[in-house]
């Protein structure tokens, strides 16, 4: 994921994590052909902790992430700002060994083009996925029970589920994470929220929507305060559903640092059990049929639920906060 700006070019305060869509006015069937809009990953990242307050983190959009008419900054801000991933700058991977007062916590991508199959070994943190350094300006300090924000300018697509996950760091090194092995448990998800089916119905990733020059879009998540504290790696993923039969997947990851700051009492709590974990890949089927839908058919006119993929959240996280559904 990367790090924003709010307006042009001033950083960003409060938590966030966020992507960009597709826009359906009508319930017509998607044609296989059909070729979305270029999106955009998350322009920044930030945490703004409950209580007590916290220095925000935030960065900068990628210079492909932005249209022509905004600014690119050059040069590092105030306020804990982190310069966001470029797929598209001419230092390449190069740009997560630069010094550490340029220190960017996300994990390097190839392009804003989406994975198309959930079995990709590219899955859990994208192409190539390059790990930024073990140094703590590379990592998105924040406690227990804050916000984690993904900020986004511009999404287009409309339909299918979205997601946040977390997986421990071993040794708080983040940078030694091998991810066809690393395991992963979810803290936050969101899919359909109301309507008559799954093509006319409202989903979250539609209330996300949002054209540029519309402003920003905050993706909100919160760090549970029963989680163990350490260092971490956070996905967010946005599963497209927009063409029929055809899932478009986007991911991104970055590093956390998450402190106690003196939430439970003081006391570390812990991690969900087995049953709520998976490996990516390996968490989700070639064959899975809430993957590969076609949510125009008439199988699914009068559908109204859609299981997301992977384990559900542990209940042992009280304080989740997820978007409210409703339906006639």
């Amino acid at each position: 994921m990367m790090f924003g700006i709010r307006g042009k070019l001033s950083p960003t305060f409060s938590a966030s994590t966020g992507p960009v869509h597709t826009t359906r006015t009508s319930p017509v069937h998607a044609p296989t052909s059909f070729k979305p809009p270029l999106r955009t990953f998350p322009t920044s990242f930030s945490s703004l902790p409950a209580s007590p307050p916290l220095d925000p983190f935030a960065s900068l959009p990628p210079s492909s992430a932005l249209p022509p008419v905004k600014t690119q900054l050059k040069q590092r801000p105030t306020n804990h700002s982190y310069l966001s991933y470029d797929p598209n700058s001419p230092l390449g991977p190069l740009q997560l060994s630069q010094p550490a007062e340029m220190g960017i916590p996300q994990r390097s991508y190839a392009s804003i083009d989406p994975l198309f199959s959930p079995t990709s070994p590219y899955i859990a943190c994208n192409s190539p996925g390059l790990s930024p350094p073990n140094d703590p300006s590379h990592y998105i300090s924040l406690l227990l029970g804050s916000n984690l924000t993904a900020i986004y300018y511009y999404w287009l697509h409309p339909v299918g589920p979205m997601s946040v996950w977390l997986s421990p760091c071993p040794d708080n090194d983040c940078t030694t994470v091998n991810l066809p092995k690393t395991k992963w448990f979810k803290i936050w998800e969101a899919a359909l929220l109301g309507g008559p089916n799954l093509a006319e119905g409202t989903w979250y990733q539609k209330r996300f929507q949002k054209w540029d020059g519309d402003g920003e879009n905050r993706w909100e998540v919160v760090v549970p305060r029963g989680l163990k504290s350490g260092r971490y790696l956070v996905r967010h993923e946005i599963l497209s559903l927009h063409v029929a039969g055809k899932p478009q997947f986007y991911v991104e990851c970055a590093h956390l640092d998450i402190k106690n700051g003196g939430v439970n009492g003081g006391e570390d709590r812990v991690l969900p059990p087995d049953e709520y974990w998976v490996k990516f890949p390996g968490g989700y089927r070639d064959d899975d049929p809430d993957i590969f839908i076609d949510i125009y058919s008439e199988e699914n006119e009068n559908r109204t639920e859609y299981v997301v993929p992977g384990p559900r959240i542990w209940p042992g996280f009280t304080d989740v906060i997820l978007p409210a559904t409703s339906f006639d």
